[in-house]
């Protein structure tokens, strides 16, 4: 049976103590209003009433990289059966802004590039807001 990454993570710091879990709070990044307000503030008027979707191609790792045609297909396999009425957004640092934009080309629906334009913890705010990531 595979084992949940944050639950392998918890495992190795079980000398520290017990985790519950179940308590909601172990789970709570503490984000500011601000930052959930930022957040807002770069969703267009549909993608605030509307399901989207959050991809980020970032890897520190160049092994990790899924290569631009995986991506290609990936996103117009979804595209195909979600973007009528779910949009798509990429996040991630400036660097990733170029290659985003060229993958956001296979979306047919509603899409934002918000490479460089968040922190680290405003993405984690629209994650919060996401329907997958």
């Amino acid at each position: 049976m595979d084992e949940a990454e944050y639950k392998r993570l918890g495992r190795q710091l079980k000398a520290l103590g017990e985790i519950d879990w179940s308590d909601a709070m172990n789970f709570n990044l503490g984000l500011t209003d601000q930052e959930i307000r930022s957040a807002r503030a770069n969703l267009s008027p549909h993608m605030i009433n509307n399901p989207f979707i959050v991809c980020s191609i970032g890897t520190k790792m160049a092994m990790n990289d899924w290569g631009q045609e995986n991506w290609n297909v990936l996103l117009a396999t979804l595209s195909d059966c979600y973007s009528q009425n779910t949009g798509l957004i990429f996040i991630g640092v400036a660097d990733e802004f170029t290659r985003s934009e060229e993958l956001l080309k296979n979306w047919r629906g509603q899409s934002t590039n918000l490479c460089g334009k968040l922190n680290i913890r405003e993405s984690a705010a629209l994650l919060s807001f996401a329907q997958l990531f």
